[in-house]
């Protein structure tokens, strides 16, 4: 007999209902969790006794956080919503979403918990942001090859995609060169 699939919880299929709705939570948590770190950073500067070392400098904390952290919780949620309503494509199917936020959010874990350990168990948060990152392009880009129409505003949005990850490998590998 093959087992049967366990059953989700309402809360979780409400949750998982619409991609916006978990990425722009993780976004908003994300959001508060930089606050607090950057309040720790700064309450030890002024009061030394408080200080919590990290494990890379504060300033590419900061950027990291920042950059990797915030917003493509943001921009992934708002196309996983909008990007095939735009070419009358398919959904993006859950668990193409819920695989991205998955990887994203446990990379984020791990990447906080390497800021406050070793910068090994950061890169490790990073490499699996990074497969959290390629889970969601690969599902846009699936999109935008089975649409029935294609203008040149997907196109536009494709190359600052493009560009964005661009900028976010060129981002990670100095890093990489200082936390190394």
């Amino acid at each position: 007999l093959a087992a049967t699939p366990p059953i989700p919880s309402r809360g979780w299929r409400v949750f998982a209902a619409a991609p916006h709705r978990m990425l722009f939570l993780a976004g908003v948590a994300q959001t508060l969790l930089v606050m607090l770190v950057w309040l720790i950073e700064l309450a030890g500067r002024l009061w030394p006794g408080l200080a919590v070392p990290l494990s890379i400098a504060p300033m590419h904390a900061h950027s990291f956080l920042m950059l990797f952290g915030i917003f493509p919780y943001f921009i992934f949620g708002f196309l996983f919503t909008v990007y095939p309503r735009w070419m009358w494509a398919a959904p993006i199917p859950r668990r193409a979403y819920a695989n991205a936020f998955a990887l994203l959010v446990t990379g984020q874990l791990l990447a906080y918990a390497g800021l406050y350990s070793r910068p090994g168990v950061l890169g490790l948060g990073a490499l699996l942001m990074l497969a959290g990152w390629i889970v969601a392009l690969a599902s846009l880009y699936h999109v935008y090859a089975s649409a029935r129409t294609r203008g040149s505003h997907e196109r536009l949005l494709n190359i600052a995609l493009a560009c964005l990850v661009a900028v976010a490998c060129g981002e990670h590998s100095r890093q990489e060169r200082v936390v190394v």
